[in-house]
């Protein structure tokens, strides 16, 4: 039943497509075996050895997919275990929607994060303390809130990454640049970002004209 909710759940979000289901931790290691993931939602409850001891197995088999954990509140107690081995989050059940959604898009923002400094990129304080903060991201989806008409969750999305990436304050051309967005779209989205107090102006002044807004990351 938990199983045919989370799919259900996974269905209506864009980017993410299931690999598959294991009904134990067997059959799941067996899949991870079998096939390229990158995250797995691993409920606490499976017959056999439990979703703690079978993420142990799969970190002691040198295997470093991700992980976001499933638990009833009364298994609470491998909370500190869980984030030893490394589960990014930890959904406590029953939970909604717009939690797993809230987990999910920080995932997004998280791995292209990631794939950022995989690529090259600089690497600045400001973007480690995003990739080791996964619930900063998490609570950054949802301080933001429901977002005003003609703006869209994706392209949110990747300038706040953009922004993380770039790990300084940054004009709105440069930003919008480095995203591969049209420069005006950008503005807006940078002036809904510190409306929400996400993002900081700084100005810059020059001998002469006006100054120069920089934006970053709070």
């Amino acid at each position: 039943m938990i199983c045919r909710i989370n799919l259900r759940y996974l269905s209506s979000m864009e980017r993410f497509v299931s690999a598959g289901t294991a009904d134990c931790g067997d059959s799941m290691l067996r899949l991870l075996e079998d096939r390229d993931i990158d995250l797995m939602l691993l409920d606490i409850y499976m017959p056999g050895m439990n979703g703690i001891e079978a993420l142990r197995e799969v970190r002691r088999r040198g295997n470093v997919v991700d992980v976001v954990l499933i638990s009833a509140a009364d298994e609470c107690r491998y909370l500190k275990e869980a984030i030893g081995l490394g589960a990014l989050d930890y959904l406590i059940k029953p939970f909604s929607f717009d939690r797993f959604r809230s987990t999910l898009n920080s995932y997004t923002i998280y791995r292209r994060t990631l794939d950022t400094l995989a690529s090259g990129a600089p690497l600045s304080q400001e973007v480690v303390d995003g990739v080791f903060s996964f619930r900063t991201l998490r609570d950054t989806n949802e301080s933001i809130g429901e977002l005003p008409k003609g703006l869209q969750e994706g392209t949110l999305e990747k300038i706040i990454e953009t922004l993380r990436s770039l790990g300084t304050a940054v004009t709105c051309e440069e930003t919008a640049a480095s995203a591969g967005i049209a420069p005006a779209t950008v503005r807006r989205y940078l002036g809904h970002l510190v409306q929400k107090n996400r993002v900081s102006i700084d100005l810059e002044y020059h001998a002469t004209g006006r100054p120069v807004n920089r934006y970053r990351l709070r």
